[in-house]
């Protein structure tokens, strides 16, 4: 019988069953790098942001031009977004990084930089949630 890796095993589970987060979609599953397994050290994150009314459209496009250049970067294990679909403006980031570092580089990114002058004003809420897979 095979060896099941268990810190794999949860990692990919908690990624695939946060995509239906609250009816939500998630943008670009179907291209989605299988890389590797959350390693000791890795951080797991939830990012919600919820948009002002009348801001709903420019957060969620802001949203969606972070995934591509954020999955190129080194230390990303998974970067999926998923927009409510029964409330516009409402995108949830489900995020894994190989350590904190990894994390704390994306935040120096430009894209990053970027993506926090295109929110900046917008949101009506937001939340960062970390995570840890059980012991």
């Amino acid at each position: 019988m095979k060896k099941i890796n268990r810190r794999s095993w949860l990692a990919g589970s908690a990624a695939v069953a946060g995509i239906p987060f609250l009816g939500a979609t998630a943008s670009g599953c179907d291209d989605i790098p299988t890389r590797k397994a959350l390693p000791e050290g890795g951080v797991i994150i939830t990012a919600r942001l919820t948009a002002q009314a009348g801001e709903e459209a420019a957060v969620e496009a802001a949203c969606k031009a972070m995934v591509a250049p954020t999955r190129k970067e080194d230390g990303c294990i998974t970067y999926i977004l998923q927009v409510n679909e029964k409330q516009k403006g409402d995108c949830l980031f489900y995020e894994q990084w190989e350590s904190k570092a990894a994390l704390d580089a994306h935040s120096a990114t430009e894209h990053m930089k970027q993506f926090s002058k295109e929110i900046a004003g917008k949101l009506a809420d937001g939340d960062v949630v970390y995570w840890k897979l059980p012991e």
